[in-house]
C-alpha cells in the first residue's frame, strides 16, 4: 500500500510538471510530439492531433518532447537510437527565441508551486484553524491567573482588546500570540469600551503564559448553535438561533452566563427566556447530571 501510495504522489507531481511544459510549448506555437509520463518502452498510449499521450514502464520521471530538441537525449530517453540532426523550423523548440524557451523550461518547476499553493490553500480553507473575529472578554479567572498577572482580573466582562503588548488585535489569534510571543517583563494591556490600560508582568515560561490564556474567556454570545438529537435542549423545545435571554431568573449576557447557570440546576427544571425571530418565548429544560472535573480545583462536581 506504501508502495502505490508513493507512486501514485509521484505520477501526480510528475503529471502536473510535465503539464507546466506542455501547455507553455503551446502558447508559445512549440509542437509537442509526446508527452510521457515515466521513461523507456510505453505501455499504454494514444495519439490526438501532432502529439502522443503515454505512460512508460519507468515511474521515476516524465518528458514533453518538443520539435527540435536533442533529438539523441530524447531518443534515449524514449528506449531507441539517435536521430539526425534537423534545422530548426518555426515550431521547433529551438526556433523560438530565448524568452520563449526560458519560458518553457521553467514553467513545470512554475506549474509545482502553483499547484503546491493551491493544495496547501484548500486544505487550511477546509480543515485549517480559523481564527474567531472576536476582541472581547468575556470574563476572567483570577485564580487561574499566574503571578505577576492579577491585574488582568480587573477587565470588565465585555471589554475589547486594543493591544497586548506591541500586538494590535484584530482577533482572538492576536490576543493568544500576543501573550505567547511578548518579550518577559512589563506587559501593556490596552482596552477600548471601555477604555483602561493595564500592565502586568510576564514571565518567560510558556507554562505561565498559557495560564493567562486559559485565565481569559473570549466573548460568545447566548445563541444556540446546534440542538443534538435527544438532548435536553430538544427536548426542552430549543432551536438553532434562539438567544437566551435569561436562565432561572438570572439575566444572561454572553454564553458563559448561560453555562454557569446550567451547571449549576443538574437535574433540575429550569425556565429559560429566549428570543426567536424577533419574538419573547419561555421555555423549560431540565439538564442532564454529569461528573465533571472542576477547572479550578480539579476536583470532580456533578455539574448540570
Amino acid at each position: 500500500m506504501t508502495i502505490l501510495a508513493t507512486m501514485v504522489l509521484l505520477g501526480v507531481i510528475i503529471f502536473i510538471h510535465e503539464l507546466g511544459h506542455f501547455l507553455a510549448a503551446k502558447s508559445v506555437g512549440i509542437e509537442v510530439q509526446r508527452f510521457s509520463i515515466g521513461f523507456g518502452p510505453k505501455i499504454v498510449g494514444f495519439q490526438r492531433g501532432e502529439t502522443e499521450y503515454v505512460i512508460c514502464w519507468l515511474p521515476l520521471g516524465g518528458y514533453v518532447k518538443m520539435g527540435g530538441m536533442d533529438d539523441e537525449v530524447m531518443e534515449r530517453l524514449e528506449g531507441g537510437g539517435s536521430g539526425e540532426p534537423r534545422e530548426p523550423k518555426p515550431t521547433d523548440f529551438d526556433g523560438k527565441p530565448i524568452w520563449a524557451r526560458t519560458f518553457v523550461i521553467s514553467a513545470g518547476v512554475i506549474m509545482n508551486m502553483a499547484f503546491a499553493f493551491l493544495v496547501y490553500s484548500g486544505v487550511n480553507a477546509a480543515w485549517g484553524l480559523q481564527e474567531l473575529a472576536e476582541d472581547r472578554v468575556a470574563r476572567v479567572e483570577p485564580a487561574l491567573l499566574p503571578p505577576g498577572a492579577e491585574a488582568l482580573a480587573e477587565l470588565p466582562s465585555g471589554v475589547r482588546l486594543v493591544s497586548v503588548g506591541d500586538r494590535e488585535v484584530g482577533h482572538w489569534g492576536d490576543v493568544r500570540n500576543g501573550f505567547l510571543e511578548a518579550p518577559a517583563g512589563p506587559l501593556a494591556i490596552v482596552t477600548g469600551e471601555p477604555s483602561l490600560q493595564l500592565e502586568i508582568d510576564i514571565s518567560a515560561d510558556p507554562e505561565e503564559r498559557i495560564k493567562i490564556l486559559r485565565a481569559l474567556s473570549l466573548w460568545i454570545d447566548a445563541e444556540v448553535g446546534i440542538v443534538n438529537p435527544g438532548s435536553p435542549a430538544e427536548k426542552g423545545g430549543l432551536e438553532t438561533g434562539d438567544r437566551v435571554l435569561a436562565a432561572a431568573g438570572v439575566s444572561i449576557t454572553n454564553w458563559y452566563d448561560f453555562v454557569d447557570v446550567v451547571e449549576a440546576n443538574p437535574g433540575v427544571r429550569t425556565e429559560l427566556s429566549l428570543e426567536r425571530g424577533g419574538r419573547r418565548l419561555t421555555r423549560f429544560v431540565t439538564p442532564d447530571a454529569e461528573e465533571q472535573a472542576n477547572r479550578i480545583t480539579g476536583e470532580d462536581d456533578t455539574v448540570g
